[in-house]
């Protein structure tokens, strides 16, 4: 079983990326399902098809497995329990949970846990394979600015320029964990030729842009990656592994697509 221990440094936060379709070993689904409640195991038999089946399983044992890596508790007995708007916190008493923070996305053969301390955290993770989105769609979920600087695209990008302004959405939405009760369109992104992008809030969100740092990836060809963590005197980084739960795991350099101007 591989789960060595990780050091949460001041500023860092790990992201591990889990690829489903390296995950076909009858023997090691077996041991990812024993890691689950009776409660996540009945759950994932409510999944109508396997593919989602498979999804929730190995999203549940990654972040059991990665989250041992931070405190003395075994996989099997991390404890959960909802916010009013769904988010997932962790409830083991141990001190060593004390400022943990943890995030997940998944999309198409895809899941992507993000972990760090004693700051909000947000990820989200989209595949293009999957997107159809254009024009219309974001007339509803996106700024009037944002809708205009995408009209001035030539169509073949609208797709494209669709998540990365959506994953950026999702990852703010999910660091503020307030779900779907903070709407799309009250805030936006400016994004720049040089790589730099900026937040714009709605006065009342009642929050300022400034609290924000945004990274943006290109994890694979076909996926892109948001980032969103709030500011703390230590400036973030990111530490990248794509995982095989208690088999492998590797570093790698993600490509950056753009960050916070100021960042």
């Amino acid at each position: 079983m591989l789960m060595n221990s990780v050091e949460l440094e001041p500023g860092l936060i790990h992201l591990w990326w889990l690829d489903m379709t390296q995950i076909t070993e009858p023997a090691l689904l077996g041991e990812y399902r024993a890691l689950l409640t009776d409660a996540e195991r009945a759950r994932e038999l409510r999944f109508h098809f396997p593919e989602g089946r498979k999804q929730y399983m190995l999203t549940r044992t990654l972040v059991r497995t990665t989250l041992s890596r931070f405190a003395p508790v075994a996989p099997g007995d991390w404890s959960f329990t909802d916010t009013e708007y769904g988010r997932p916190e962790i409830s083991n008493p141990h001190p060593d949970m004390r400022g943990l923070v943890f995030n997940i996305s998944h999309t198409k053969d895809c899941i992507v846990l993000g972990v760090t301390r004693d700051r909000a955290l947000g990820v989200d993770v989209e595949s293009l394979q999957k997107s159809r989105a254009g024009l219309e769609l974001a007339t509803r979920v996106f700024t009037p600015r944002e809708v205009t600087a995408m009209r001035a695209e030539h169509e073949t990008r609208h797709p494209e320029r669709f998540l990365e302004l959506w994953t950026l959405k999702e990852a703010y939405i999910k660091a503020r964990g307030m779900g779907l009760s903070l709407a799309p369109e009250r805030f936006g992104f400016e994004l720049e030729s040089d790589h730099t992008l900026s937040l714009y809030l709605n006065a009342d969100l009642n929050d300022d842009a400034g609290r924000w740092w945004f990274a943006q990836y290109r994890l694979t060809d076909d996926h892109i990656l948001a980032v969103c963590c709030e500011r703390a005197s230590t400036a973030p980084h990111i530490d990248f592994k794509q995982i095989v739960p208690l088999r492998e795991e590797r570093s790698f350099d993600c490509a950056l697509v753009r960050r916070s101007r100021d960042g």
